[in-house]
């Protein structure tokens, strides 16, 4: 059975995790682009729905490639730097799968008539964008809540395995908190949210609510008086609060649990004019429930000016 229609929803761990992730506290645009991969699959012991479809014995491989703009206003609200952002991925899914000829078979497939389809489809994926986050820098502490949205505007068909879409709206209500200490040289960050989606209309599918929590504890060295270079471990914890519902959860609503841990390596130079972050960061799943199960691969890069 499924958490979340596809085996995975719109969170994606790894997305904030440490102090690169936490908006500006300085006036100005910035820009940045990512790279993601992710290889998952789950055994002929679970079903899961994908796109109005019953599937077992699952192998999924996203990649991900993102470009994102930021801006960070002069004027401070009660003291904190208001931020917005807007970022346009583009998508590469490739799926297979064995899949029930009778979708009316539930909650198992297996020993039902069944075939193996395999399916590709890349495209502009559901764009993203924060309309309101706030920063509030007390020395080496910063205090950010950010709002994050998902809007469904990746293409999307019932009755495949692969989409670039997801087909409904999901808003995301973050709050991190980031500590880096100018002394030692070392950042503990972390960020909770709490993530509600809405309905897919074409297959009548909703995803239940979502809790996450992300954190990142890494040592900086110096490299030059320009330059540091950060070295740690990040961890993300992933559980659905609600099951899913509708027509399409056909499998009922049983939530989803998810957990990874792996290292990350981060660097970060700074000039009079702008400053220039590149993080990468590997995140194997350790523990999966009713979801995919895999490997989070990261790289990413940012310019503020």
């Amino acid at each position: 059975m499924s958490g979340e229609e596809g085996g995975a929803g719109d969170y994606i761990p790894g997305l904030y995790a440490s102090l690169i992730n936490i908006t500006p506290n300085k006036p100005g645009f910035a820009l940045g682009t990512g790279y993601l991969f992710y290889s998952g699959s789950v055994g002929t012991g679970a079903t899961l729905p994908f796109g109005g479809l019953l599937a077992a014995n699952i192998k999924a491989d996203v990649s991900l490639a993102d470009l994102s703009l930021t801006y960070t206003f002069r004027p401070t609200i009660l003291g904190a730097h208001y931020t917005v952002s807007l970022s346009i991925p583009y998508v590469w899914v490739d799926v297979e799968a064995k899949v029930s000829l009778n979708p009316r078979l539930f909650p198992s497939i297996i020993g039902n008539r069944t075939k193996t389809v395999s399916d590709g489809a890349n495209g502009i994926s559901d764009i993203f964008f924060v309309p309101f986050a706030l920063n509030w820098t007390f020395g080496d502490l910063q205090v950010n809540p950010q709002v994050f949205v998902v809007a469904p505007t990746g293409d999307y068909q019932k009755g495949v395995l692969a989409n670039p879409g997801k087909n409904h709206w999901m808003f995301d209500t973050l709050l991190g908190l980031s500590y880096f200490s100018h002394k030692t040289g070392t950042e503990f960050t972390i960020f909770g949210g709490f993530a509600v989606s809405t309905n897919d209309s074409a297959t009548d599918y909703h995803n239940g609510n979502v809790f996450h929590l992300e954190a990142t504890l890494q040592q900086y060295l110096p490299l030059s008086k320009q330059t540091l270079i950060g070295v740690g471990v990040n961890e993300f914890y992933y559980q659905q609060e609600s099951g899913d519902s509708g027509k399409g959860a056909r499998l009922g609503g049983l939530e989803g649990t998810d957990v990874g841990v792996g290292p990350v390596l981060t660097l970060i130079h700074t000039t009079p004019k702008c400053n220039f972050s590149f993080q990468a960061k590997w995140l194997p799943e350790v523990y999966t429930k009713n979801r995919l199960s895999g490997n989070w691969v990261w790289v990413l890069a940012g310019v503020q000016f």
